[in-house]
């Protein structure tokens, strides 16, 4: 009987190890995040007016919102892998499949940003908070 006991024990220990280390830094539900850039795989950056282009997410559905012309793109999302430094994604947006990773930008002087980067039908779009 003990050593069933220890081996829940253990057990119950390593799965609230593991759950400990969620990022907790920066998550794709923190933000509105914003459309900064574009590019197509193997391209230098494509010339689009990203200003105005909003990602949402919460609760397993993504919404991207070009607020422009009031277009809009439905999705889902789901929780791939999450490490002390990133959170990825796979994502369905549009019909089409994806993925998506959050993480943290470190600058030389220091300084940290949330960044996302969308890639999706041969392109990478990157977002920053809002």
């Amino acid at each position: 009987m003990k050593k069933v006991l220890s081996v829940i024990f253990a057990f119950v220990f390593i799965i609230t190890m593991f759950s400990a280390c969620k990022n907790d830094e920066v998550n794709i539900e923190d933000f509105e995040w914003k459309l900064t850039s574009v590019t197509k795989l193997d391209e230098k950056e494509l010339n689009i007016s990203a200003e105005n282009v909003i990602l949402t997410a919460g609760d397993g559905e993504l919404l991207l919102w070009d607020k422009t012309n009031s277009e809009t793109f439905n999705g889902a999302y789901e929780e791939l892998l999450v490490t002390d430094n990133a959170d990825d994604y796979k994502i369905f947006l549009d019909g089409k499949e994806g993925y998506i990773n959050v993480s943290k930008t470190v600058y030389e002087d220091k300084t940290e940003e949330p960044l996302l980067i969308m890639t999706i039908d041969g392109y990478d779009l990157y977002f920053h908070a809002e």
